[in-house]
């Protein structure tokens, strides 16, 4: 399952140096603190990215298609969806 950490990962991946000031915005406008781990979390920072600006919406797009893939693909192979 895709996590915070990933999405960070992924903003890095645009955004390079500037990343860690898009995160920040990102984790206040969804209430989080960056540090929860459960799906809750995942899916309220990918609705934060979703109303950002034009690439990090894009990143959204990505983010909630791979949560997608896993969801249909991988989680009902392990038991766990």
């Amino acid at each position: 399952m895709p996590t915070l950490a990933t999405a960070r990962a992924a903003l890095t991946g645009f955004y390079g140096p500037h990343a860690e000031d898009i995160w920040r915005t990102l984790l206040f406008s969804a209430g989080l603190t960056g540090e929860e781990t459960d799906r809750t979390a995942f899916g309220r920072l990918i609705s934060a990215m979703q109303v950002a600006e034009p690439m990090t919406r894009l990143c959204a797009r990505g983010l909630a298609v791979r949560a997608a893939a896993y969801e249909r693909l991988v989680a009902p192979m392990k038991g766990t969806g």
